[in-house]
Parts: C-alpha cells; sequence; structure tokens
C-alpha cells in the first residue's frame, strides 16, 4: 500500500472522527427532549445528522479503497483498525482456520509459507500456502464470503481442490479434499463448509493444503487465519477515557 495513501486516509478519518463526536445532537433518543427544541434547532440537528452520515460513506469508502490496494498483511491489519474491525468488512477477508481447530492460537502446521523440501520429490521447492494436518473427513470452512470459481476433481498435485473468489482482490484456495460440496458459481458464506479434507493428489497424509492470494500474489495465510481472533480481542480491550483513578 503506497504510503502517502496509507497517511492521507489515517488523516482524513482521523479528523472526520472528530467531527463526528464533536457535532452530536441525541436525534431519536431523547422525544421529550426533541419535541422541546425549536424548529432551527430541529434544522440545525437534521442538517447535522446528515453530514454525519456523508462523513460515514466517505470514511467507508476511504477504507475500501485502502483494503483493495492492501499488499501484505500488515496493511490489511491497519486497513482493519482504521475500520474499527467492521464486520461487513470483515466477512469479506479471509480471517477464519479454514477448519476446526481445539487451538485457535498457535494451531499445528505440518508445512509453513515459503521455501522447502518437498517430501515426494525431495528437493527445495517454493511452497505456496500452508499444510493443515487434520483426519479425513474434518469439514473445511470457506474464511470469507465469497463466489466458488473452480471445484476440481482429479487434480495431479492439488487432487480435489476448490478456488474461492473474494472481494478486494483475495483468493483462496483448499486442496487435497476428500470431496468438495459446492459448484463453480455457487456463492458462499463466511464459516459455510465447502469439503472434506482429504489426501488426494500428491501427498503424504490427510491435510488441508491452504493458499491465499491477493491482488495475484501468494501471501503466507497463517497470520489471517487469527484475524477473527484478533478482532474479539481488541473489542474486549477497555476504552481509554482519559481520567486517572
Amino acid at each position: 500500500m503506497p504510503r502517502h495513501l496509507k497517511w492521507t486516509a489515517f488523516s482524513f478519518i482521523f479528523l472526520a472522527n472528530i467531527q463526528l463526536h464533536a457535532q452530536g445532537f441525541a436525534i431519536g433518543k431523547d422525544t421529550a427532549i426533541w419535541e422541546e427544541i425549536s424548529e432551527a434547532e430541529k434544522l440545525k440537528a437534521s442538517l447535522l445528522w446528515l453530514k454525519k452520515r456523508a462523513l460515514k460513506e466517505e470514511i467507508k469508502k476511504a477504507t475500501i479503497d485502502l483494503l483493495k490496494h492492501a499488499a501484505t498483511y500488515n496493511d490489511v491489519y491497519t486497513v482493519l483498525r482504521i475500520s474499527n474491525w467492521d464486520s461487513g468488512m470483515m466477512r469479506t477477508i479471509p480471517s477464519l482456520v479454514p477448519i476446526r481447530q481445539a487451538k485457535i492460537i498457535k494451531f499445528k502446521i505440518s508445512s509453513g509459507f515459503g521455501y522447502r523440501k518437498h517430501p515426494l520429490k525431495n528437493n527445495d521447492m517454493f511452497h505456496g500456502g500452508i499444510d493443515i494436518p487434520a483426519p479425513n473427513g474434518t469439514p473445511v470452512y470457506a474464511v470469507a464470503d465469497a463466489v466458488v470459481i473452480s471445484a476440481v476433481k482429479f487434480h495431479s498435485s492439488l487432487g480435489n481442490f476448490v478456488q474461492l473468489n473474494h472481494l478486494n482482490g483475495f483468493i483462496t484456495l483448499y486442496g487435497h479434499l476428500l470431496r468438495f460440496i459446492v459448484l463453480p458459481g455457487q456463492t458462499v458464506k463466511q464459516g459455510q463448509v465447502i469439503g472434506y479434507v482429504g489426501q488426494s493428489g500428491w501427498s503424504t497424509g490427510p491435510h488441508l493444503h491452504y493458499i491465499l492470494i491477493k491482488n495475484g500474489f501468494a501471501l503466507d495465510p497463517y497470520p489471517f487465519c487469527f484475524l477473527m481472533f484478533e478482532k474479539f480481542r481488541a473489542k474486549e480491550k477497555p476504552v481509554y477515557s482519559g481520567s486517572s483513578k
């Protein structure tokens, strides 16, 4: 993400949020007070409310534009913080562990992202995803809202696999499946079962081969698996009041 674009957006959103907090009228919150104020004050309050809505829409557009240009995990994490972990945005971003895990944090992977010695070819090759070991038949979930682009059987290396296209340049791929239960063109929701763990294709044991692509480039999917956890952790933090005790 270009640095000037990121800091421009930061400045714009910071100033906009100041105005949103500074211009508040309790419209719709206290009917008795609303009925007592003059028509001029009602008009002023209504105009301020409309201005707030317009500012919120501009903030939303700015964060979506930042997300489209995000090139790394840190970029995506920064955009989510700017958006205050917007639930609608989270549904469009790969932010779940694609299979059920007993431990969400530091769950076990059998092979990470990057160069490694290939277990079958026995030479150094780039591994464009992560391998998550699990028993045959373990459900596999869509990590974000998406459209199924491919659902392929008997691929020479990936075996049975599913490719999902998400908004804002994200693509995810789920390989070595026992079977899949979706079809190309189908819309799926975040957390929906799309298939089951297997060991089809080039595989030494049952596991999910999980790939994440952003704007045409493969990224390490591992940190993205914890984004939903990061959201809940951020929401649980107490809001700083500015007063000492």
